[in-house]
C-alpha cells in the first residue's frame, strides 16, 4: 500500500536559494564548503552549476550580461530629447 499524501499543496522546489548561493560563491571566489546554510544543502548548488556549466548556460548567461553592458542605455534616449526641449524653451529658443 502506498504511503498517504499530507494535505495542502506539494513542496515545490526552486532553484532560488541555489542559484543565490552560486552568485554568492563566485563573487567571493570561495569554494562550496564556504558557502552559507541559508542558501540551501551545498551539493544542490555544485550540482546546479556544474550543469549550468555543461549545457552552456553559463557562457550564454555571460554572453548576454555583456551584450547588455555594451549596449545604449534604452531610456536615455527617451530622456535626453526631452530635457533638450526644456531647456530651449526656458531659455527662449
Amino acid at each position: 500500500m502506498m504511503p498517504s499524501r499530507e494535505p495542502g499543496r506539494p513542496q515545490v522546489r526552486t532553484r532560488r536559494r541555489p542559484m543565490d548561493g552560486i552568485r554568492w560563491r563566485t563573487r567571493r571566489a570561495v569554494p562550496w564548503r564556504d558557502v552559507p546554510e541559508r542558501y540551501g544543502p551545498r551539493d544542490r548548488g555544485d550540482d546546479l552549476f556544474r550543469r549550468w556549466q555543461r549545457d552552456g548556460i553559463c557562457s550564454r548567461i555571460l554572453s548576454r550580461l555583456q551584450a547588455e553592458a555594451r549596449a545604449p542605455p534604452a531610456v536615455e534616449s527617451y530622456v535626453r530629447p526631452a530635457l533638450h526641449t526644456d531647456r530651449m524653451a526656458s531659455s527662449g529658443g
